[in-house]
């Protein structure tokens, strides 16, 4: 008798120990609209819900806060949980050229072999100033002037398109900058006229002050500047 009572109470125990673990909740987000791919995503897009803890997926995000002003790498359909994986930080440059772009920024691939790219020791982040050698035949005279100043270099390749990093066997070939619209046109003609050139330049540098170029005219009234070329007294 007393082993049939032992027996119905450890029955009883697991019964209301299944009840109270199956009764346990965790907070999941989930997409409250449909969400398309490589769209940013606001709060009022996401929710916030309690599933059983069997149904909420261990990588959906638990707070709205998680997702708001993210980016979505894939189609999110109303009502699928929000996976961590599946969203982009802005100005992510692991996860690829287009995430590291802000606003209005186009990418633009340049020539960056070691000669007219800082003898290859570019690297993404670096700020550049863009020089454009034009031809004789563009200008009436061969002439070498900054073009943009001051440009983000938003990664470099080498020549089969991959992503190049000191050590590699092959050089760096091209470097991706990140320029608005007109600076895309520009740098488009640019290369289509003549060669480019790349100058590195400090993160905190000010505009500089471009004179009418260098050429045959003018190319030995550098000397002796302590490489500065022109100053405000020159272009007031």
């Amino acid at each position: 008798m007393m082993g049939a009572l032992l027996l119905g109470a450890a029955v009883s125990l697991g019964c209301l120990l299944y009840l109270v673990m199956s009764s346990a909740e965790a907070p999941v987000v989930v997409a409250g609209v449909d969400i398309e791919p490589h769209e940013r995503i606001g709060s009022d897009m996401l929710e916030r819900r309690m599933l059983p803890e069997g149904a909420a997926h261990p990588a959906a995000i638990s707070e709205v806060e998680m997702g708001a002003g993210r980016y979505s790498r894939r189609s999110i359909p109303a009502g699928t949980q929000v996976l961590g994986v599946d969203l982009v930080d802005p100005g992510d440059t692991t996860a690829g050229i287009p995430w590291g772009l802000e606003g209005t920024e186009r990418a633009v691939a340049v020539p960056a072999r070691p000669e007219g790219a800082v003898g290859g020791t570019l690297r993404p982040g670096h700020r550049v100033d863009v020089i454009h050698f034009a031809e004789p035949s563009v200008h009436g005279a061969a002439v070498a002037r900054i073009l943009l100043e001051r440009i983000r270099v938003e990664d470099v390749r080498d020549a089969s398109g991959a992503p190049w990093s000191p050590g590699d066997p092959n050089p760096p070939e091209t470097a991706i900058l990140a320029v608005d619209s007109r600076g895309a046109e520009a740098l488009s003609y640019a290369m289509a006229t003549g060669t480019l050139f790349l100058a590195t330049v400090p993160y905190d540098a000010e505009p500089g002050f471009p004179g009418p170029g260098a050429g045959g005219g003018n190319l030995y009234d550098y000397v002796g500047r302590e490489g500065s070329s022109w100053t405000t007294e020159d272009n007031p």
